[in-house]
Parts: structure tokens; sequence; C-alpha cells
């Protein structure tokens, strides 16, 4: 006999099991429903197509373009605040590579310093410290560019964060490594494996669909449905990732 007073009924498990078998069955009329695979194949590949053109892969990843270029130093290892740029020399970097500045001045904590010729499209930037007492080296930055030496846009600092779109977003946290004194610092705006995950991810976007609406076109549906969800997993995770 079934213990009522305990609280069972002799009706939960089968309403359990009849519920499992409804979500079971409307599954398979979904993998088994040619229009519907079809339909969110084409929809999944609009997505692809939007993502794929709209990514680093056919944009200038992490680059920005400038001619004038100003180092603001905000604080130092030692905890005061920046009186003057605390810094030897700093420039940009031209797909990775060191890009010397010129014609530098200074003002107050900052250090003026421009290109000799056209606007310079960058990646990032280098800076080398003074030598002299680690404590004077700067912990927190900004770095600001400019085209006409009138409008200024901040391009660098201490902190950033590249986003999907290759967009530099900058701040002037901590830096996360404290320098030394007459130490050369190169500051990169391509670096790390989130940013090879940004290009394989329109890739495997569109390869995904592409598999998936083959096996839709040759009604294999079910095949089809599983590449669908497959590649929606793998790309949720890459973007999670990123």
């Amino acid at each position: 006999l079934i213990d009522l007073a305990a609280g069972g009924s002799p009706w939960s498990d089968g309403k359990a099991g009849a519920d499992r078998l409804t979500v079971v069955s409307r599954m398979e009329e979904l993998f088994n429903n040619r229009p519907y695979i079809l339909s969110t194949c084409i929809l999944m590949s609009v997505y692809a197509l939007v993502a794929a053109i709209s990514s680093p892969v056919w944009t200038a990843y992490g680059e920005q373009s400038a001619k004038h270029f100003r180092f603001t130093a905000l604080e130092l290892r030692g905890g005061q605040m920046a009186t003057e740029p605390s810094v030897a020399e700093f420039g940009v970097l031209e797909r990775g590579c060191m890009v010397t500045l010129h014609n530098a001045t200074v003002s107050g904590a900052s250090l003026t310093m421009h290109s000799s010729g056209d606007p310079i499209v960058h990646d990032g930037w280098w800076l080398r410290t003074l030598n002299g007492d680690n404590l004077n080296t700067p912990v927190r930055f900004k770095l600001e560019a400019s085209n006409d030496g009138v409008e200024w846009r901040i391009h660098g600092g201490s902190t950033w964060l590249v986003g999907a779109s290759g967009h530099v977003h900058a701040g002037t946290g901590r830096l996360p490594v404290d320098l030394e004194g007459g130490q050369t610092l190169e500051l990169h705006h391509r670096e790390g494996w989130p940013w090879v995950l940004r290009y394989v991810y329109p890739v495997s976007l569109c390869a995904g669909l592409a598999i998936a609406f083959g096996f839709a076109l040759s009604n294999r549906l079910r095949a089809a449905a599983k590449a669908i969800y497959l590649t929606l997993f793998t790309n949720i995770c890459m973007l999670l990732a990123i």
C-alpha cells in the first residue's frame, strides 16, 4: 500500500512521467518539423552573417589613428599625486612595433609628443620610466590622442579593455605591475587568447550553421537540430569568454 500519511501520492510519479513524455514528444515534433528547422537555420544564418561582417576580422581590431599624443601621470608608486610626467619617453605601437614620437613638450604632469608625418595607426603604447627612485614611477596614468592638437580623446590608460567590436575602453586604475626606474613597458591592445576567440567566433558560427543547413536540405532534420544547438552552445561559451 502507498503511505498517503507520509505525503506520497499515487499520481505524482505518473504525472511527472507524463510531463516528461510531453516535453520529449514536443521536442521530437520540432526535430522532425522541416519548416521549423529550415527557418531556424535561415534566421541563425542571418545572425551569423551580421556577426561575421561586424567581426574584427574585417575591421581594425584594437587600432586607432592620431597625430598628436599626450601622456599624463596621475599617481606615483610612492602614493603621491604626480606633479610631472615621471617618464623619460613614450610612444605608440604600430602592429606591435615601437614607434618613436618627436617634439616633446612638458606641461605639469603631462608630456606631449607628435608624429613627424601622417597620423599613425597604432594598436598600443610604450613608455620608458626615468632612471632613479622606483617610488617615482607612475602607477596610474592616461594616454590621449588628437589629430588637430585641440580636441583630445582618451586612447589608452594604466588599465584597459578591448571590446568585441575592437573598441578600446581605457581606464585609469592602478597598473597591474610595478615599474622600475629606467624600465620600458609595452601596452598591447591586441594581446591575449580572447583576442583569438574574437576571430574564431564568427567563423565557427558560420561553419556550424552551414553544416546545419546542409543537413536540413538533405532531410536529416535531427542531425540539423543537433548541429544548431551545438553551434549555439559553443558560441555562447565563446561570447562569455570574451
